[in-house]
């Protein structure tokens, strides 16, 4: 894929706080190799301690148990995200309301998490 270098990230990953955790390598790689890229983190509140201390994440934002396709909360959402301008969304939570949440918030380019069983879940995020 030829893409211009991003200069913000919206990293996605909803679910269990195992699932967050595989992710963590993933962004410590991206602000490693590019520290100049501003990398935001949505996933639910409960993982905001995860971020809170995190120097690899520049904002953390709470996708609420409210999320459901095309709700009141995610319209608002999805203008929040829009006013952001990010380049690049790093999908790491494929489902349809998360695929369209990205397409609201108008972001361009999406990197989507495709599961490969044979694998561990640190890996499939990388290579996603």
């Amino acid at each position: 894929m030829n893409m211009s270098k991003p200069k913000k990230i919206l990293i996605i990953r909803a679910g269990a706080i195992g699932d967050v955790i595989h992710t963590l390598a993933l962004v410590q790689s991206i602000k490693k190799a590019n520290p100049e890229i501003e990398i935001h983190y949505l996933s639910g509140a409960i993982m905001e301690f995860i971020f809170r201390a995190n120097p690899n994440v520049n904002k953390f934002l709470i996708l609420d148990n409210k999320f459901k396709l095309l709700s009141q909360y995610t319209l608002q959402l999805a203008k929040i995200l829009k006013k952001e301008k990010y380049d690049l969304a790093i999908n790491l939570q494929p489902s349809l309301k998360i695929r369209a949440l990205v397409h609201l918030a108008g972001i361009k380019k999406e990197l989507v998490y495709k599961k490969d069983f044979k694998s561990h879940a640190v890996t499939n995020f990388w290579e996603t």
